[in-house]
């Protein structure tokens, strides 16, 4: 199967600076490629050849504003390019690929952190292993809480990375997280250099949790999807 030619649009300066002429060779190069390459601007570009092959030109119209002592020519730029894109159907490649594997990454990558951070706490290699056991002090014995913490880290990995199972990973996951947040509580000299905002390294360890409750909430959104 060959390979599916291009609509491409680029914006550049028209003058004869460094930036503006890069963009009109690549241009010019993924032209020749086979490529549609549309250019958009105040004004042609002095390197570009508007009668080459699948080369297009289209001009951002700049009119005097009495408001503005500067023409707004970030707002008719803007127009311009949703009108370029709308009516010449431009292939917006890098927002497609992330729109159709964002969650994907999103959701392998919780899995690995879940899977990687877990696995060392049955072993003794956690470095979170101390912190662990000072939160859960009123364990008749703290030190058989951290492995089976990071079992239940394991099995949130696991299951956050096989599809059908996401549900149970995100419930798991969420019974899990507010334990996360004990230290700031129950141990604040270890967690705080300067209370509220002055953080220790145990203490950013702790915050950054609030990324993963964000990508589980991302993930989540997605259970119902076809």
């Amino acid at each position: 199967m060959g390979r599916r030619n291009l609509k491409i649009g680029i914006v550049c300066y028209p003058t004869f600076g460094g930036s503006g002429v890069i963009a009109t060779e690549l241009g010019a190069g993924l032209a020749k490629e086979g490529n549609e390459v549309h250019f958009i601007s105040y004004r042609q570009p002095v390197r570009l050849d508007v009668y080459g092959k699948n080369i297009f030109f289209h001009e951002v119209d700049i009119s005097d504003y009495p408001l503005f002592e500067h023409s707004p020519y970030e707002l008719t730029l803007t127009s311009k390019l949703v009108d370029v894109a709308i009516h010449e159907k431009l292939d917006i490649l890098l927002t497609e690929f992330m729109q159709n594997w964002g969650i994907t990454f999103l959701r392998y990558s919780l899995g690995i952190i879940y899977i990687w951070f877990g696995i060392l706490k049955p072993f003794g290699l956690s470095p979170a292993q101390e912190l662990v056991e000072n939160t859960v002090y009123w364990f008749e014995n703290p030190k058989t809480f951290v492995p089976i913490l990071g079992w239940w880290e394991v099995i949130i990995g696991l299951t956050m990375c096989i599809k059908p199972l996401i549900r149970i990973s995100i419930l798991l996951l969420f019974i899990q997280m507010p334990g996360t947040f004990l230290p700031l509580i129950l141990l604040p000299e270890v967690c705080f250099t300067s209370f509220p905002f002055g953080l220790t390294l145990e203490g950013q360890y702790i915050v950054k949790n609030l990324i993963i409750i964000s990508a589980a909430l991302v993930v989540g959104s997605t259970v119902r999807s076809n």
